[in-house]
């Protein structure tokens, strides 16, 4: 009708016939502490060549049953990296061209194991499958 006032303006329905609630608050990331830094000797290669130019962990003294957090950065090419130790093996996430990141728990382990020093392998490879890898000596606690 001419002259009659808006209705007041109030939330709207979903189709359905129910009204949506406030969006839920994004919750906080939280960036693991990367205390533990190897930096490879640089060595020639070939051009195109993968290159493993840094990895991080949390630490270099791991807990069985404990965190690990792992993160390694390569040349753009690398397309994958993978970790090796003890038989098992597992996939980084690629997280930007040259990043890649892990993060875990550590399987439980029989207690004379503690105080062992074992190596933790990293494995880079480019499209075309050329491949290098990385050592690091780790101690279990």
């Amino acid at each position: 009708m001419p002259g009659s006032p808006a209705p007041p303006p109030g939330p709207s329905e979903a189709p359905g016939g129910t009204t949506p609630g406030p969006a839920p608050a994004p919750s906080p990331t939280v960036t693991p502490n990367y205390t533990f830094r190897f930096i490879p000797k640089p060595a020639a290669v070939a051009p195109g060549a993968a290159q493993i130019l840094e990895v991080d962990l949390n630490s270099n003294v791991l807990r069985a049953q404990g965190d690990i957090d792992m993160r390694v950065l390569t040349t753009v090419n690398v397309v994958k990296v993978v970790s090796r130790s003890g038989g098992r093996s597992g996939e980084l996430a690629k997280v930007a061209d040259g990043e890649f990141v892990a993060a875990g728990k550590l399987p439980k382990l029989p207690f004379f194991v503690g105080g062992v020093s074992f190596n933790l392998e990293f494995v880079a490879s480019t499209a075309d499958g050329r491949s290098t890898s990385v050592t690091i000596p780790v101690k279990l606690r």
